[in-house]
Formats: structure tokens, C-alpha cells, sequence
């Protein structure tokens, strides 16, 4: 079935490059959405991004566009690539709000928000929750409404916050009673059972849900009964009724087979059974379960508490060498990650550098407040006035002092902004004073308009570093070649690992060079000639040695992007970043291939 699906979807796509794009008729519109999405539901995501393309490509209108777009985008946060699913949501969200297509943009808005909570960026999620939210209740609509005061109660449990998150989760099961949806009743009821799990409060939880079961019986949704039955069996195997555990497992056991093994929420039930394998003291079984965990690469777990759960396995099993190896790897591995959650937290900084800038302000309102009140009590009683002036001096010095380290880091962001304004002044400017001598003429006004936002875009976009937490070098071209491609459909540009080299061993300096490098020559290739194709090659050998490769067809223009050999200033770029990692360079041409190839 799905080989003929895909030899339709072939067929189309080769009449549409021979002829004009006919528009696809409403029922082949439901028919490849509906193929769309249950390839996704089935857990095989890259045949669903595969088909979701092969889609886009076709004449189809706005509104199936904008699901498939979701689709697409929902399978590249459940195959685990969170960075490509954040980079394309704006995508997403920005043809759904373009389009009025409000139920998509809603959608994305809070997908993004999930993603931003698996990085643990958790004010960025609240953000963009808030968004989702606000645009659902102006809609009026409950459903997501409901579906987001869910997510939210989740976020606010996760951050310890057992109100808010209470306070959420109710409103989102009222909602569900008010639109008399079992399954969404259900739901909201397993998110507060989840709640009093994470708070310990493990009888509590039972009590809240297992009135409940009987209406879960009835659900034939195997991702909901999942989701009401996780906290069930958690608080079970809490509270040590390993009996109540093998039931509800069993119960669970059809559920599970309809996902795929590394889905969430069969590894949830792997975790569980690992868990009530060590409570029988079948500790080697245990170990079995763990490793077949790890070797899924979807249990959202944290190093430390990876090494730490073997640890304790080796040590029941009676090995207590390999126990106390894994113990100290595992506080090893805590202090990265303290590392590694300071670094989130600047990042997300930015975020809430607006907010933070309101509360300075009506900070200093506040004191200019305490200043005229010390000044009017000084005529009243002058020794209180004394000692409250000089309290106030102390913690006007405090604050100043914390007030100072804050605009550090604040100057590094006005500085950076510095820089990029001189770049749009330089490039994009001198285009904008072109305009107003074509503004008499409605289309090239336009035109030229588009130009300006898709460089912008593009200056923008290659102005920010890579950021190696969220992907190795290779995963990091090819994301950069997947924006450049969106780009500059004139060119093909394409990129193959030969898969000779471990990338994810490759020092973050280099990385950084190697992706400025390939930047630098693409960008060349690009502005300066007019390539039919440009190819980047990554490779390297068993002993350690990596290479990168980049040709061109392109015109000869100018020494850095054709054969001519030149001295400009990209050229020279290219080598002095190539020498910073003690790699060799060749540039030069072979017949009508423009070739750069850096080694080390």
C-alpha cells in the first residue's frame, strides 16, 4: 500500500515538471493528508516527512499545505531531531498566521512550547503556551483550550510549581466536562495524578484517579489509556503493591503494541518494569531492561541518572568494582550537566531580558518613592531619618553592584546588535536607497521588497553561531544546506557524509571553523558566480582524520567562487580559519569544477 502511494505521488510530481501543475481535487487532498498522518501516528516518521514533501511539491491548496507543514514538523520532534522541529515551526506558525489558518498556527505555537520544555528551557515554553492559549480562548475554542491548560499543568509540575500546575489541570478538565469529551476527561485526569506523583503524594494520586477507571475501559485512544495508566502503575510500584503493578501492566499490554519501541510511552512502561523487576530482585533481568532502554535513545533521561541506575544494578548483582566505576562517572556526569543547564540558562536569557528591564524600572520607581519619604521624616524625627537614609545608601550600593554585572552581559548583546546593524547598513541599505527611484512602478517596488526580507532573512540566519548542544558539525550542515537550498532555488546544493569520520568526536573549535568554512565558500559560490550545483563532501579515516570538500559549477567571477585564481578576501579567510586548526587547504580548479578541500 504504501509503495503505491508513493509511485502516485512520483507519477504527479514527473506530469507537473513536464506540464503546468494541475490542482489536486478535494478527495486526493483528504486521501494524501490522511496518508500523511498515519505514518506518523504509526511511528514511521521519515517516510511521513518523505511523503509530506513529495506533497508540498504538488498544486494543493493553502489549507492542506498548512496541516501537511504540521505533520512534517510533528515528525521531526517525535523521531528525536528537536533542533530541525523548533528551526521549521516558524515556518509553520508564520504561513499559518499569513494564511488565517488559526487551528495550524495554534498547533504549531504550542509544539513549539514542547520543545522548548525538552530542552528545559521552561520560560520559553511558558511563552509560547501562552501564546497557543490566548489565540485558542480569543477563537473560542475549546478543544484547544483544553488540549494547552493541559500542557501548561504538565510545564508547571515538571517546575515544581504544584499550584499553578493543579490550577491548570482542573481548568482543563472542566473544559473537557463542559464539551463532554471522555477522552479529554481522561487525560486531564491522569496530568493531575501525574502531578501528585511527582509530588510523592502516590495515594492521593490513586484516589483522584481510579474513580476514573471504568470510563478508561471504554477508550480505544492507546495513547490516552497510556497516559492515565503511567501514573496508576507509578504510584502502585511506589506504595510496593507489586500485584496491583503486574495488572495494570497487563492491562497496558495491548496499548503499547500499537506504538513503536522507541515511542515515549512504551519506554515509560520499559522504565516501570525495570523498576518492578528490582523490587522482585531479578536484578540481572533489570539490567537487560536498562540497557535496552539506553540503546533506544527516546528515554529523556539525564547521564547521571543512567549511570547511577547500572550502578546500583551491579551492585545488587554483587559487582561492586563495575558499581563504584559507574558511581563516579555518574557524579562526573552531574557536573556537566550543572554546566550545561548554566549555559541553557543565559541562552534564555534574551527571553526574558524585556521583563526584566520592566521590573529595574519600577524598581527605581520604587526607591525614588523611599527617597522622598526619608526626606519628609527627616522634619519629623531626625535620628530615624538618619538611619534610614543610610540603610537606603547600603542597598542602593547593593543593587548597583548586581545592576553592573547584569549590564555586562547586556553590553555584549548591544555590542553584537552594533555589528549587525553595520552589515545591514552596508548591504541592504544601499538597495533600500535604490527603491525610492523605483517606487513609481508598483511590481518592481515589490520585487525589490521581496529581495530586501529574503536577505535580511538569510544575513540573519547565518549571522547566528552554531550552537553544537543541539547536534554535532554534521547535523549542523545539513541543516545550514537545508537553508540554503529554501534560499536559492536556483542552485542545487547538496551534502554527503561518507560516514568514514565520528563526527560527534570532533572538538567544538573545530566544528565552529569547519561550519564558518563551509559558510564562507558556499556564500562565495553564490554571490559571486552562478553555480547549477554545489556539493559539500565530508570525510575522513579510521585513524583520526577528517576532511571537507566543496565544488562548484559556477562562472568565474571572482578568485573565490570560480577557477581564477585570486587573492580577494574570502580566499584569505579560508586560510587564515583553516591555519586557527592547523588544517591544510587546497583551492583550485579541475576543468570546469571550482574545488576546495580542507584536511586534517
Amino acid at each position: 500500500m504504501t509503495r503505491g502511494i508513493f509511485s502516485l505521488l512520483t507519477a504527479v510530481l514527473m506530469l507537473c515538471a513536464c506540464h503546468r501543475p494541475q490542482p489536486v481535487s478535494p478527495d486526493d487532498e483528504t486521501r494524501l493528508y490522511d496518508k500523511v498522518m498515519t505514518l506518523g501516528a504509526e511511528g514511521r516518521y521519515k517516510e511521513a516527512i518523505a511523503a509530506a514533501d513529495s506533497i508540498n511539491a504538488l498544486n494543493i491548496g493553502d489549507s492542506l499545505r498548512a496541516y501537511i507543514m504540521l505533520e512534517r514538523m510533528l515528525a521531526f520532534g517525535n523521531m528525536g531531531e528537536i533542533g530541525r522541529a523548533m528551526e521549521y515551526s516558524d515556518t509553520v506558525i508564520g504561513f499559518g498566521r499569513k494564511h488565517g489558518i488559526s487551528e495550524v498556527t495554534i498547533n504549531a505555537l504550542a509544539s513549539k512550547g514542547v520543545f522548548y520544555r525538552r530542552y528545559s528551557k521552561a520560560d520559553s515554553a511558558l511563552m509560547f503556551y501562552r501564546e497557543a492559549l490566548n489565540m485558542a480562548t480569543d477563537e473560542k475554542n475549546l478543544e484547544y483550550e483544553q488540549y494547552i491548560s493541559d500542557l501548561l499543568s504538565i510545564l508547571y509540575s515538571e517546575t515544581s510549581r504544584t499550584e499553578e500546575a493543579l490550577h491548570f489541570s482542573k481548568r482543563s478538565f472542566d473544559i473537557a466536562c463542559e464539551m463532554r469529551d471522555t477522552t479529554a476527561m481522561v487525560s486531564a485526569i491522569a496530568t493531575i495524578g501525574n502531578i501528585y506523583t511527582r509530588e510523592h503524594q502516590y495515594r492521593k494520586a490513586l484516589d483522584v484517579q481510579m474513580p476514573y477507571m471504568p470510563m478508561v475501559r471504554g477508550i480505544a485512544a492507546g495513547g490516552y489509556v497510556m497516559k492515565f495508566l503511567t501514573p496508576v502503575i507509578k504510584a502502585y510500584l511506589a506504595l510496593d503493591k507489586t500485584d496491583s503493578v503486574r495488572y495494570y501492566m497487563k492491562m497496558a499490554e495491548p496499548f503499547i503494541a500499537q506504538f513503536p519501541e522507541n515511542h515515549q510511552t512504551a519506554v515509560v512502561m520499559l522504565n516501570a518494569k525495570a523498576e518492578l523487576l528490582g523490587k522482585e530482585k531479578r536484578y540481572r533481568e533489570q539490567l537487560e531492561i536498562y540497557n535496552r532502554i539506553d540503546s533506544l535513545g527516546t528515554h529523556g533521561k539525564t547521564k547521571d541518572m543512567l549511570l547511577l541506575e547500572r550502578a546500583e544494578c551491579y551492585d545488587n548483582l554483587g559487582d561492586g568494582h563495575r558499581a563504584y566505576t559507574m558511581m563516579k562517572q555518574a557524579y562526573a556526569a552531574v557536573d556537566s550537566i550543572r554546566k550545561s543547564g548554566v549555559e541553557d540558562e543565559m541562552s534564555d536569557l534574551s527571553v526574558r531580558y524585556g521583563t526584566l528591564q520592566k521590573e529595574l524600572e519600577i524598581e527605581r520607581l520604587g526607591k525614588e518613592r523611599l527617597v522622598w519619604i526619608a526626606v519628609s521624616a527627616v522634619l519629623a524625627i531626625l535620628v530615624i531619618s538618619v538611619t534610614a537614609l543610610l540603610r537606603y545608601k547600603k542597598e542602593k550600593m547593593r543593587q548597583k553592584a548586581e545592576l553592573e554585572k547584569r549590564e555586562v552581559y547586556i553590553r555584549g548583546l548591544e555590542s553584537e546588535r552594533e555589528r549587525i546593524a553595520r552589515e545591514l547598513h552596508d548591504g541592504i541599505c544601499n538597495e533600500m536607497a535604490a527603491m525610492t527611484f523605483a517606487l513609481a512602478d508598483d511590481e518592481e517596488a515589490l520585487a525589490q521588497i521581496n529581495t530586501l526580507t529574503v536577505k535580511v532573512r538569510q544575513l540573519s540566519h547565518e549571522l547566528m553561531p552554531p550552537q553544537f548542544k543541539d547536534g554535532n558539525i554534521c547535523q549542523l550542515l545539513m541543516n545550514y544546506v537545508m537553508m540554503m537550498n529554501a534560499t536559492h532555488p536556483e542552485t542545487d546544493i547538496t551534502i554527503t557524509d561518507e560516514g568514514c569520520y565520528d563526527w560527534t568526536t570532533l572538538p567544538s573549535e573545530h566544528g565552529f571553523e569547519l561550519y564558518r568554512m563551509m559558510q564562507e565558500a558556499v556564500g562565495n559560490a553564490l554571490k559571486h558566480a552562478r553555480p547549477g550545483y554545489i556539493a559539500v563532501t565530508l570525510g575522513g579515516d579510521a585513524a583520526g582524520r577528517y576532511s571537507m570538500t566543496i565544488e562548484n559549477d559556477g562562472i568565474i567571477t571572482d578568485g573565490t567562487a570560480g577557477p581564477r585564481e585570486g587573492t580577494g578576501i574570502g580566499r584569505q579567510t579560508l586560510q587564515a580559519r583553516a591555519a586557527n586548526i592547523g588544517a591544510t587547504i587546497s583551492i583550485g580548479a579541475d576543468g570546469d569544477i571550482y574545488r576546495i578541500t580542507i584536511q586534517h
